[in-house]
């Protein structure tokens, strides 16, 4: 019998557009939880570009309604899956 159960303990769908390529492009979101632990799915995504979180030292933090993410590709369009995980 199939469960009922979520790894997610919320979660919300975007659809985004980043403008310029391998730039800081702000996400807007309701999730609650801890910032640092939202996680992101590409569901669609038009091209073939790929969504990066910057790891450099300095990168723009998040805040907790945002993330910040990037795309290799300009002009990248794409739907995103944001969660956050159920504590164990």
């Amino acid at each position: 019998m199939p469960s009922k159960f979520t790894p997610f303990a919320s979660f919300e769908y975007v659809d985004v557009t980043f403008g310029t390529a391998n730039t800081d492009h702000i996400i807007p979101h309701s999730l609650s939880g801890p910032t640092e632990g939202i996680r992101w799915i590409p569901v669609s995504i038009e091209g073939n570009g790929t969504i990066y979180r910057d790891n450099a030292i300095g990168r723009q933090a998040w805040g907790s309604d945002y993330i910040v993410l990037r795309s290799s590709l300009a002009n990248q369009v794409c739907r995103l899956l944001l969660t956050v995980e159920q504590s164990s």
